[in-house]
């Protein structure tokens, strides 16, 4: 279930146009060329390029590719984490940081 949102989060980053990492790219490059500063759109559009290339690498090696699977190892590739120990936890320092939620607000 995390498999595809993850691999739409990644595609966003690169900003695929239909995805919401689209928008704010087109905007930025409308307003340079608007601006007429065609050369520095160009060069922020081919900038991407290589971000674009490296989500999708990576993307491709961490689902389409075999995970090692190694028989020598003490410990397994991937282990189970329990839910109940880390829950708890989490859910103390998410209550613990809620009173700093209205200093983030203020500062902007």
């Amino acid at each position: 279930t995390t498999l595809p949102t993850t691999m739409l989060a990644v595609i966003s980053l690169g900003g695929v146009p239909p995805t919401t990492g689209f928008m704010p790219k087109w905007l930025v490059l409308k307003d340079t060329v608007f601006s007429e500063l065609a050369p520095l759109a160009l060069a922020l559009l081919l900038a991407s390029l290589p971000s674009l290339f490296f989500y999708l690498r990576v993307m491709y090696l961490t689902t389409l590719t075999t995970p090692p699977a190694t028989t020598n190892n003490k410990y397994k590739w991937r282990m189970k984490t329990d839910l109940q120990k880390t829950l708890a936890p989490l859910m103390m320092l998410a209550t613990l940081l809620l009173p700093l939620t209205p200093a983030l607000y203020n500062t902007t």
